[in-house]
């Protein structure tokens, strides 16, 4: 399948048009779902699924074209808080009572 963009800048500044510093990053992000992640730890001899947390906006599919490398592109913050990258996306708790370092552990 083939994907074409189109796109116009407002405004830009002719110099960075001449150095070909505008970017451009496409996210293609499949429906969310809920997803139960499981963590398995071993009893007596045998491993078991032990905790286990669910995300409930879990996309199915997650993709990132960019111009340039990402992290050429903008400030690490600005990934987060744009949920730019796989390792961003905001994961939602369906048990918004968990802690926070409970829910790190399975992000």
């Amino acid at each position: 399948a083939d994907l074409t963009i189109f796109g116009s800048l407002e405004n830009p500044d002719p110099l960075v048009a001449r150095q070909g510093r505008y970017d451009v990053v496409v996210v293609l992000e499949g429906p969310p779902r809920p997803v139960v992640v499981r963590r398995k730890d071993r009893v007596l001899g045998v491993w078991i699924n032990l905790d286990s947390e669910t995300f409930e906006n879990v996309p199915v599919s997650y993709s990132v074209a960019t111009t340039r490398p990402l992290q050429d592109i903008a400030e690490p913050a600005k990934y987060k808080q744009l949920s730019l990258g796989a390792q961003n996306l905001y994961l939602k708790p369906a048990d918004e009572t968990d802690s926070p370092a409970t829910i790190e552990e399975f992000t």
